[in-house]
């Protein structure tokens, strides 16, 4: 008997190696045919690439602007024959470069901005793009590129042969015309790769991105900034903390704010302010010192009184290393209570898709019972711009309380009652099976903040 578990037991290892290494081996085949029919798209494809000066809300309104007079005028001006295929609307885009500078720079000139546009034939990088059912591969493409002023700001793209641009510039759909150009120009094989309807294609360029836990697609209202994890964000590790990923994801979101108009001297002026109801952020991995870090957020949902917001940070591999959900609750600072935002308050944040990942209550659930542990006072540089403690102080609070190197996977916040400068915190702690819980609370054991741990 004993015999016979330890030969199955080999027969499941030899089983596993042989299936990983055939996974392993089939995968190799898909990179290198995707390579492939790239390079090969690469040759029949002529794309557009705006760059904005910006991302502020005003900078990102121009660029479309710019784009939607550049298409006007190529539809106006190319003739069919010049249209017909990549080298043909090449050639021409060569020769009106000029022109289409010129197009660029009224509308900058009309917009009164002190920027101006420059149009160039370049080699850009493009990362994976659908255009309704084909998907184009990342990777290398010429292109029509108009930079605007400086060129900080996120990019628009397009095809403008095959005639994607020109059908639906909205949606980017791929017409029957177009589809019948891009078939003339592949093998058969090559088509299939990047038709979306492709079982072959569907599965593993799905496995791909499900292996490299990267959801970077740029969302239309996506705010990013770059960083580097410093010094004085590291602990002895040397590597990032819990508090400094979370002050990453709300200095992000200040920023935007601040470019789109809407930031604390907007909020100030009204007695307004977006006040942070619950937090769920996920770590994957912590970065060490000196790595180059995107942080990046988008509004998910405004409903009523409330907002809902997702962050994600990637490192420079362009993989996810921690990413949150988040809900906020618009306040009336004078009378203390929730109010509901304007049109023009929310309208520029745009609306994008909520970023994959399995979402939680944001209530959670207290224990049973608790340990008291030492109370503390509230110190002046816990208290942020409202004059309550920072969101961020509530989590440094509760990570005292941790025992030593506890790495943290997964941390919930509820947000419950401010506390302000003079107050007095009262900890609980509660350490269960697959959670740790921190109640941070007032002198009548009513939590200010309610902090749950669930550890790699």
């Amino acid at each position: 008997m004993k015999r016979e578990t330890i030969c199955l037991i080999i027969a499941c290892l030899i089983s596993f190696i042989l299936t990983a290494g055939i996974m392993n081996w089939r995968m190799e085949i898909v990179h290198a045919e995707l390579s492939d029919t790239q390079q090969s798209l690469a040759k029949e494809v002529f794309r557009f690439h705006v760059i904005a000066e910006s991302d502020s809300a005003n900078d990102q309104r121009i660029k479309l602007k710019v784009r939607d007079a550049v298409l006007k005028y190529m539809k106006a001006h190319m003739t069919r024959a010049e249209r017909r295929d990549a080298k043909a609307t090449k050639a021409w885009t060569l020769t009106h470069k000029k022109e289409l500078t010129d197009t660029a720079d009224k509308i900058l000139k009309k917009e009164k901005v002190s920027y101006r546009a420059k149009a160039e034939v370049t080699t850009c990088y493009f990362p994976d793009k659908r255009y309704g059912d084909i998907i184009f591969p990342e990777g290398n493409y010429e292109a029509l590129r108009i930079v605007l002023g400086k060129g900080n700001g996120h990019n628009w793209w397009c095809v403008l042969y095959p005639n994607l641009c020109f059908t639906n510039a909205t949606c980017a759909v791929v017409d029957e015309d177009g589809k019948k150009e891009l078939k003339e120009a592949l093998s058969a094989e090559e088509y299939e790769m990047v038709t979306a309807t492709s079982e072959f294609k569907i599965k593993w360029f799905s496995s791909e991105k499900i292996m490299q836990r990267s959801q970077t697609k740029m969302r239309d209202n996506q705010y990013t900034i770059d960083g580097r994890i410093r010094f004085s964000e590291v602990d002895h590790t040397r590597r990032i903390t819990l508090p400094g990923i979370v002050n990453y994801f709300q200095d992000c979101s200040t920023f935007q704010s601040e470019d789109l108009g809407l930031g604390i001297e907007h909020c100030n002026e009204k007695k307004r302010a977006w006040i942070l109801s619950s937090w769920q952020v996920v770590v994957e991995r912590y970065p060490k010192i000196g790595e180059k870090i995107q942080t990046s957020t988008w509004a998910t949902d405004f409903n009523g009184l409330f907002g809902e917001r997702n962050f994600c940070m990637t490192d420079s591999e362009g993989k996810d290393v921690a990413y949150a959900n988040s809900l906020w609750v618009y306040m009336d600072i004078e009378k203390g209570r929730p109010s509901r935002p304007e049109e023009s308050e929310i309208a520029p944040y745009g609306v994008g898709d909520p970023y994959e990942m399995e979402y939680e209550s944001r209530k959670i659930a207290l224990p049973k019972e608790a340990k008291e542990l030492e109370s503390f006072p509230v110190r002046r540089y816990h208290i942020d711009t409202n004059e309550h403690v920072n969101n961020c102080q509530y989590v440094q609070m509760a990570l005292e309380s941790l025992p030593k190197d506890k790495e943290v996977h997964q941390m919930r916040v509820e947000y419950k009652k401010s506390a302000v400068y003079g107050d007095v915190i009262y900890p609980r702690i509660a350490i269960e099976e697959d959670r740790t819980v921190i109640e941070l609370c007032n002198e009548k054991a009513r939590p200010y903040a309610v902090i749950e741990f669930k550890f790699a």
